[in-house]
């Protein structure tokens, strides 16, 4: 299926070096993926100081990808926003959502992280939409609500199916009576599930249905945690989720004096049969002894784990960024293939690397693997903490 890719015709930056190397959104099958849009002023490409400024400038941006794609915002599913300080920099976005998503039943599904972004940058926002769907928000419990920086109930929804799509914002692991978080790691990772089971149950959706998870971790011992309740949630390694676990300082909520371990930002497919992909010397970025898939197919959708800069020959790593940037792309894409879907229904890509100084290399590898502007997928760049010798990590979504 043709992937249309969208350039906001502005002197805006996308994730990229240069301008228009990389689409700020792309259509293909029937969703739209952004990728990072940030606050640029459209006329000097300059960044505003101000958050507010720069969060209005966000939304402007994200109005425009919408009217190109022919995409409403009613039918975006999911909004991820990436801040740098996630504690005091939100609060500018939020009246700006409450403008765009007035009715509190008919929200996408958000979720906010802290993560260094480019010099000057406040935010960057990712969109998903599906075309034609029927948006509805979901609670699952009158006490386990997303406040997102505000104490308004309901201000985010718990989750939000869009048609037959299911979207997570952060899963709280916390008690539903009392709103106290779990009193260890592993309790968190039961009780983000049990409220998980709660959505699952309203919207139709099972177990069975998900088709990936990113899982965000606070420390070493979160992330122990959080992988052994995968291998108890799913105890088949041949029938998981596509899963990234990653890094990230969460936050401490003062209101139910608990520190955050574990969270889930999880997409669904109602009815879907989950296939697991693997590739003959693919080995993700999770995978060690086939704890993750390299892949997931279910439905229309196809998702990659991390693939990493390894010779699936020799099983080495790679001695420079530019060649394990070549070999994640080949991985990733290999394992798109083996899931039946093309290279060229590739919507969206996150690369993640130990910091931005690695972008020019992966921009000068963007351009070989994706030689033609107009068919190009949305891209976003983060940094992430990798294991030693692991230089840069590819993650695909593709959609037909």
């Amino acid at each position: 299926m043709a992937r249309n890719a969208i350039y906001l015709p502005d002197l805006g930056m996308s994730d990229s070096t240069q301008r228009h190397l990389v689409p700020d959104a792309v259509v293909v099958g029937d969703m739209l993926f952004s990728g990072g849009i940030a606050g640029f002023d459209p006329k000097t490409g300059q960044l505003p100081e101000s958050n507010e400024a720069q969060a209005a400038l966000v939304y402007e941006r994200i109005a425009a990808v919408l009217e190109l794609s022919g995409f409403s915002s009613n039918e975006i599913g999911h909004w991820f926003v990436w801040a740098r300080d996630r504690h005091t920099k939100i609060s500018a976005v939020n009246p700006l959502w409450e403008q765009w998503f007035p009715d509190i039943g008919n929200r996408p599904a958000r979720h906010a992280l802290a993560r260094q972004l480019d010099p000057g940058q406040h935010y960057r926002i990712e969109v998903i939409g599906a075309k034609g769907a029927h948006r509805q928000s979901h609670e699952v419990h009158p006490n386990i609500f997303h406040t997102g920086g505000t104490s308004t109930k309901a201000f985010i929804p718990f989750g939000t199916t869009a048609g037959d799509y299911l979207f997570t914002g952060p899963t709280y692991g916390m008690y539903p009576s009392n709103r106290k978080m779990g009193e260890t790691r592993y309790r968190q990772a039961e009780l983000c599930h049990e409220n998980n089971m709660l959505l699952y149950s309203m919207t139709g959706f099972t177990p069975e249905n998900l088709a990936q998870m990113f899982v965000w971790y606070h420390d070493a011992d979160s992330k122990t945690a959080a992988v052994q309740f995968t291998d108890a949630l799913f105890p088949d390694p041949q029938d998981r989720p596509a899963v990234h676990y990653i890094y990230s300082q969460l936050p401490y909520w003062a209101a139910v004096e608990g520190q955050f371990l574990i969270q889930y930002d999880i997409i669904g497919l109602r009815g879907g049969k989950r296939t697991v992909i693997n590739v003959p010397g693919v080995q993700p970025l999770d995978g060690s002894g086939d704890a993750v898939p390299a892949g997931v197919s279910m439905g229309n959708l196809c998702f990659s784990s991390v693939c990493i800069g390894q010779d699936p020959k020799t099983g080495e790593l790679a001695d420079s960024l530019e060649r394990q940037t070549e070999l994640a792309f080949n991985n990733a894409r290999a394992v798109v293939e083996a899931g039946g879907f093309s290279p060229e229904d590739i919507g969206h890509v996150y690369v993640w690397y130990p910091d931005h100084s690695a972008r020019e290399t992966v921009d000068k590898v963007w351009a070989r693997v994706f030689p033609k502007p107009e068919d190009r997928p949305a891209r976003h760049s983060l940094p992430a903490d990798l294991p030693d010798g692991v230089l840069v990590g590819v993650e695909v979504t593709a959609a037909r």
